[in-house]
């Protein structure tokens, strides 16, 4: 999918990451955080329950455990859900398999 903000003030696409289960996902720049980050974008067939989305994202972004990656905010734009998270590009299954106890 190509990104759909080509000109947005706030996130530059640096390239797409791939298709998760809730829509596609894209590494970009966030202006506002000078960081890298993760933006997925929500398909319209996953906002059927929009509201227990919201709960569980809440839920998501409270957490702070080194095992999980950080969800950070949660954003309507031009008809879009769009869902921003910490890039941990360290952070593979593979990776985790071969160095835990």
């Amino acid at each position: 999918m190509r990104f759909p903000f080509p000109e947005h003030e706030r996130f530059e696409c640096l390239q797409p990451l791939g298709q998760g289960v809730l829509g596609p996902l894209f590494l970009v720049h966030d202006q506002q955080a000078e960081a890298k980050r993760v933006l997925g974008i929500l398909r319209p067939e996953a906002l059927s329950d929009l509201e227990k989305f919201r709960q569980d994202f809440d839920a998501l972004a409270r957490m702070d455990h080194g095992s999980l990656v950080e969800y950070i905010e949660l954003i309507q734009e031009d008809g879009y859900l769009l869902y921003l998270r910490k890039w941990a590009p360290e952070a593979t299954l593979a990776k985790y398999l071969w160095t835990s106890p």
